[in-house]
């Protein structure tokens, strides 16, 4: 008999919770704002290695690169990809039953409401806000933003983040 490699789901996974704080909430929002900045750092690191190959590229890699690299950063790419779209569909699952429990209003919602803020707003605010809860979020914008070293939420950054 063949085993499978489906991990069972925790309890919290299967049944999406209202949020019993605005710390509960900022903190998942923070580790998809994590699995996010790393999946960029990681696709702005694949880009490099191919200007690299062109020798077009604007810094030295992370990592020293072999023949298998490229398959491997692509593979590990697709997980990253995969798992930063879980905990995005679990938190927006979450946040979709918080908003309809009649639970509190989170506060980030209330200022989205009072400033009639879009979804980039407040993705901007929570891209800011990162740094105050741990400082490796300025590493993983350094990396995003091809600097290699740790740097503060920039413009560049920003739109990297949201794709634009």
């Amino acid at each position: 008999m063949t085993q499978s490699n489906t991990k069972i789901p925790t309890p919290q996974q299967q049944l999406a919770l209202p949020f019993s704080d605005d710390l509960e909430y900022a903190q998942e929002e923070l580790r998809w704002v994590e699995a996010r900045s790393e999946r960029l750092a990681l696709q702005h690191e694949i880009q490099e290695e191919e200007k690299e190959k062109k020798g077009r590229s604007r810094r030295r890699p992370r990592f020293d690169m072999d023949d298998d690299s490229p398959r491997r950063m692509a593979q590990q790419l697709e997980k990253r990809i995969a798992h930063e779209e879980r905990l995005r569909d679990h938190l927006d699952e979450r946040l979709r039953v918080h908003r309809t429990s009649g639970a509190f209003t989170l506060a980030l919602d209330q200022v989205v409401e009072n400033h009639d803020l879009g979804a980039l707003e407040r993705m901007l605010i929570l891209l800011a806000m990162a740094p105050c809860f741990s400082r490796s979020f300025e590493q993983l914008y350094g990396e995003i933003s091809g600097e290699g070293y740790g740097t503060d939420l920039t413009v560049h950054v920003a739109f990297e983040f949201a794709e634009l």
